[in-house]
């Protein structure tokens, strides 16, 4: 940390400086657009009482106030991915490059299809990734991305209107490590009664593996087309080890695993967004900044550690 703070002093907080003035303009623009958005909708919900006041056309009231709130709207979400991405490429892109780490703001060439044919997402119709990271510690290669996952849903409204919205099914990181242990199979470690569970078991993707450890047995359903692999895989230890992961980032049910192509894949649905490098409407040359993203980074290495990915007789 001490390399990192003179690092961030010399190369990171003079571009962050610069970019307080550009932020502290989107904000402004941000509010005021999100005060037009909001009268706008309430002029295009009370248009008719709107109408009688001013004695504008009734349908034209409506479409001007419902397009002037739209466009309000796409402004601000226009401007905040705008700023965001200046303040990755100025805190998140650097901070990757003095750990070592390849860093892309898009997730273009991450392998999402492994993970799909590996059954541990659930189905979607719109997949978003960015913040593509890849790396090298110990032998042990690496690469992850952000992912946030939709399926389309049609809802039919109090009059019987139907309409079709997004609903986020997976928000969170998509991890690949490579293992070192030799493995042909396909192993899958999935949540105990959720719907992944119970959609694998139906998938002929492979058998149930009963293993000894109850406790495991409780949180995780395990499919193998391997049995004698999977226990090889999943000694007690590896176990307890998946289990604390679990504990220590405070989710059991957001946590999947899949033993496939020589790699261990980990879908880690956390519900929240990652490597944002902080809030839009807080100052950028704030010291928290710098710590929070080096704790969800060094998180990474430490997946390494705790699952002790680098021994490669003992797991």
């Amino acid at each position: 940390m001490d390399e990192y703070d003179s690092f961030y002093q010399t190369s990171i907080l003079p571009e962050l400086r610069r970019l307080e003035k550009q932020r502290r303009r989107t904000v402004q623009n941000i509010i005021m657009l999100g005060a037009l958005a909001i009268a706008g909708g309430l002029a295009a919900i009370f248009h008719g009482p709107l109408s009688a006041v001013t004695g504008w056309d009734e349908s034209h009231l409506f479409v001007a106030a419902a397009a002037s709130g739209f466009a309000a709207a796409a402004l601000i979400f226009h401007l905040r991915s705008r700023m965001r991405r200046e303040i990755k490429w100025a805190l998140v892109a650097p901070t990757c490059r003095f750990l070592g780490l390849d860093y892309s703001l898009d997730g273009k060439g991450f392998p999402l299809e492994r993970f799909k044919k590996a059954r541990i997402l659930p189905h979607h119709d719109v997949a978003t990734l960015q913040d593509r990271i890849r790396g090298k510690q110990d032998d042990i290669d690496f690469e992850l991305c952000e992912a946030s996952l939709k399926r389309r849903v049609e809802r039919t409204d109090g009059k019987g209107q139907t309409r079709s919205e997004l609903r986020t099914l997976f928000q969170g990181l998509l991890l690949i490590y490579s293992f070192p242990k030799a493995f042909r199979g396909r192993t899958l470690v999935v949540p105990d009664k959720t719907w992944l569970g119970n959609r694998l078991a139906g998938l002929g993707l492979g058998e149930r593996v009963r293993l000894e450890d109850l406790h495991f047995e409780k949180l995780y359903e395990v499919f193998s087309n391997d049995q004698v692999e999977a226990r090889y895989l999943l000694t007690p230890v590896f176990m307890e080890r998946l289990t604390a992961l679990a504990d220590r980032l405070g989710t059991r049910r957001g946590l999947s695993f899949a033993f496939a192509d020589r790699d261990l894949l980990i879908a880690f649905n956390s519900g929240a967004t990652h490597f944002e490098g902080g809030s839009l409407f807080r100052p950028l040359e704030r010291p928290e900044r710098a710590k929070a993203l080096m704790q969800e980074l060094t998180l990474i290495h430490d997946l390494i550690d705790h699952l002790d990915l680098t021994n490669r007789t003992g797991i």
